[in-house]
């Protein structure tokens, strides 16, 4: 495995060529780069669907991989109910977890309650909690905000920024980018199902 850099090499080489990608915000800014018709797959409502399933699975993975205990009645907190907060809320609850959700909007907490979790504002104090995933590609949290607790684990699912530093006692697990370290192959079938035309809904 190796890199490959994003110069004006490369845009050369694919100058006149169609291009597919994902998370086109990342390509370079210049002329030579604007020039490359590019479609980015990740405008695809059924490709972000099956990523944040694909996420929410290998998130529970690496959760249980780690904890010294089963997910059956662990106190468990999602920040963020967007696709990855949804699907990851409906499998801890489907394991028997004690499920919180924080989310900015009234209609997230309302949906998360009618799911079977609790429901808070980033307002309001935290709970206690075992385990925090954080969806939320934002700063929402700092060391005074997080529940402190012993042996708690903070998930960080988002690209950016993510959290460097917790309180005492919440070790932080870098998690981004799941679908293709945990499953390539269906993440990659997912890809080409789009490229292929087969993906439903969304723009490219």
């Amino acid at each position: 495995r190796h890199s490959i850099e994003l110069d004006d090499k490369l845009a050369e080489e694919l100058t006149g060529k169609q291009v597919f990608c994902g998370m086109r915000e990342r390509l370079p800014l210049n002329e030579k780069w604007k020039a490359i018709p590019v479609i980015d797959y990740y405008q695809d409502e059924t490709l972000l669907m099956e990523n944040a399933r694909i996420t929410a699975e290998a998130a529970l993975f690496e959760v249980m991989n780690l904890l010294p205990c089963t997910l059956y009645d662990c106190r468990c907190l999602v920040a963020g109910f967007g696709r990855i907060g949804k699907a990851l809320t409906a499998r801890l609850l489907g394991l028997g977890a004690t499920v919180t959700v924080a989310a900015r909007k009234e209609k997230d907490r309302e949906a998360a309650q009618k799911m079977g979790a609790q429901a808070v504002s980033f307002a309001e104090p935290l709970p206690p909690c075992d385990v925090i995933f954080n969806t939320v590609p934002a700063p929402v949290f700092s060391c005074e905000l997080l529940p402190s607790g012993q042996n708690s684990l903070y998930v960080e699912l988002a690209s950016s920024p993510g959290l460097d530093q917790a309180p005492d006692g919440i070790k932080i697990l870098k998690a981004a980018s799941l679908p293709g370290k945990y499953a390539p192959d269906t993440a990659g079938r997912a890809i080409a199902a789009v490229l292929l035309g087969e993906g439903k809904g969304g723009k490219t």
